[in-house]
């Protein structure tokens, strides 16, 4: 894109152009960043992310909205997370990306997080997203029905690429 430059003058955080006494006031600021999700490596979107106990995962980074965000230094954000994420699964405060690495007895319960993403130039300037998470058993089988000589057994497995199997 072609840059032009042109002479104005600055009055805190606008620009008045031309310089002159008729001049127009812009106001600089920093933008919000984009609306992100949750994906997988291999690009499916996650609002709810179904961890197996002693099972590796890959990381899961966020996808925003506008294709190649941050563009410039000053889209620079900083990742935080409430309430606090259990031993073992981490969020990178620069990239944003989750960590799963839970403990290998660990369990959670499926709770509800929120994800910021504040700009690092102007704290007012963010975007939250909602995640739900859980570390369950690699799989689990509950009786269906049972029969004098026959037992029916129904059987989900969770696997590492955060998917449900049945």
């Amino acid at each position: 894109a072609p840059q032009v430059y042109t002479w104005c003058y600055h009055d805190q955080s606008s620009i008045v152009y031309p310089d002159s006494g008729d001049g127009v006031s812009i106001e600089l600021s920093v933008l919000e960043p984009p609306d992100f999700q949750y994906q997988a490596a291999f690009g499916a979107v996650f609002e709810k992310l179904v961890l197996a106990r002693n099972v590796s995962f890959p990381p899961f980074s966020p996808a925003w909205q506008v294709e190649g965000f941050p563009i410039y230094y000053y889209d620079a954000v900083q990742f935080s997370i409430t309430p606090t994420l259990p031993a073992g699964i981490e969020l990178e405060s620069d990239a944003g990306q989750i960590r799963p690495d839970p403990p290998d007895q660990q369990l959670l319960a499926l709770m509800s997080y929120t994800i910021k993403a504040q700009s690092v130039f102007d704290l007012q300037k963010a975007r939250e997203v909602s995640l739900s998470l859980t570390v369950q058993e690699p799989g689990y089988c509950a009786l269906q029905s049972i029969k004098s000589t026959e037992a029916l057994l129904a059987c989900t497995l969770h696997d590492a690429n955060n998917f449900y199997n049945e």
